[in-house]
């Protein structure tokens, strides 16, 4: 109930910056962007472990949810003209489109965190042996070895989290949490000073039952 509350102040600040555009509008929206994405975490994780009653597996195209995410965050894009390549996501997944959009959109939100202005952020899938994979690249700062094992664990910061701007250490908690639920891997692959290469992986034909 707080959480659908909360949502109406956020929704009229927005508006409010639209009907009276400044110089600050541009820097306020992302920071009630933040808001909004803190207010829907909240919101995921009290529904996650009743996941059941607000699920439904489809049969979805990649490039839909991915690209209804990009869309949302354009305008960080544009703004530290960060450089997006999406490629071959016109593949057929199983999954449920709102889980799998909030999962995109917390693993996005992480690579424009961590990647510098001017970076660079790709998105592609391939179809191996009774799967489809999906990585989102980034060439940012990487994550050290020490704390790639444990960056799916609730409340896990690590040494990004806490040098860059505060987290929460609940979002790829909650990714891992509903790829589970809806039998999705997920994993990282990380080079310091390189970049991340976060892996969701869709099973395919007979892997997949209803």
């Amino acid at each position: 109930m707080w959480v659908h509350e909360v949502k109406t102040p956020l929704a009229s600040a927005n508006l409010i910056l639209d009907n009276h555009p400044s110089a600050t509008s541009t820097p306020l929206k992302e920071e009630l962007k933040k808001v909004e994405r803190f207010v829907e975490q909240a919101l995921f994780y009290a529904k996650s472990n009743t996941v059941e009653k607000d699920y439904i597996i489809n049969k979805l195209t990649l490039s839909k949810p991915v690209h209804a995410v990009v869309k949302k965050h354009a305008a960080s894009f544009i703004y530290r003209h960060i450089t997006l390549t999406l490629d071959n996501l016109e593949q057929t997944v199983y999954a449920d489109g709102k889980w799998l959009e909030f999962i995109l959109d917390q693993i996005i939100v992480n690579a424009l965190k961590y990647c510098d202005d001017h970076g660079t952020i790709t998105i592609s899938a391939n179809k191996e042996e009774q799967q489809v994979c999906l990585r989102i690249s980034d060439n940012g700062c990487g994550i050290s070895a020490a704390d790639l094992p444990s960056i799916f664990e609730k409340g896990f910061t690590g040494s990004n989290g806490r040098s860059h701007e505060k987290s929460t250490g609940i979002g790829l908690y909650l990714c891992a949490k509903l790829c589970a639920k809806m039998y999705l891997g997920i994993r990282a692959e990380s080079t310091p000073q390189q970049g991340t290469t976060m892996i969701i992986t869709f099973p395919l034909g007979s892997h997949y039952q209803f």
